[in-house]
């Protein structure tokens, strides 16, 4: 994968200019599995979006424990903890394999905006996602019991539940690992019968 094949699959950027232009400030990184890309308290200083790969955002409760935040698995998805250019983020960002992500300094998006019109757009489009999400998950983590958010995040996030370790998903979810197991059991025996 390179810039100019990401830009125009995932974002749809047809204006040439503005490829040519993305080729010269952007980047394609790997990133290896157990590695922080932001770390809480830090400043977020590069847009990023996965190629391929898994990672998770997390913080560290007043417990010390580690409480999981969000997943990005899809082809496209966010890997940021803050959208805006100097913003200290809340939490880190791991990845749970070898990834591969495209990435761009904030800085450079702020100035592409205001030279390509399209690149407003996007990052409109980009902020609308981000915010629909959450609202979404805050919805089911606040209001769905224990067996609607598990039904919740199989339907949110397909075939996760095999990608990434059952704790961080029963983090994710606000459930025990007790819990999760029992509605992943309880799932398998409705299958079954």
């Amino acid at each position: 994968m390179d810039i100019r094949q990401f830009c125009t699959e995932f974002f749809q950027i047809r204006d040439v200019g503005l490829l040519e232009k993305l080729e010269q400030v952007a980047k394609i990184r790997k990133v290896s599995k157990g590695e922080i890309l932001v770390q809480a308290g830090e400043e977020q200083l590069e847009a990023a979006f996965l190629i391929t790969g898994l990672f998770r955002g997390y913080y560290v409760d007043s417990e010390g424990k580690e409480v999981t935040d969000c997943f990005a698995y899809r082809y496209g998805d966010s890997v940021m903890a803050s959208i805006a250019l100097n913003d200290v983020v809340q939490i880190a960002l791991e990845a749970l394999e070898d990834s591969e992500i495209f990435c761009i300094s904030l800085q450079e998006v702020d100035k592409l905006m205001s030279q390509y019109l399209e690149v407003s757009k996007l990052s409109y489009g980009c902020l609308i996602r981000s915010l629909r999400m959450h609202w979404n998950m805050k919805v089911a983590l606040t209001r769905f019991s224990a067996p609607e958010r598990y039904q919740w995040f199989l339907q949110a996030y397909p075939g996760l539940i095999d990608l990434v370790k059952k704790k961080h998903v029963a983090s994710f979810l606000n459930l025990t690992p007790q819990t999760l197991s029992q509605q992943r059991r309880s799932e398998k025996e409705g299958i079954e019968t």
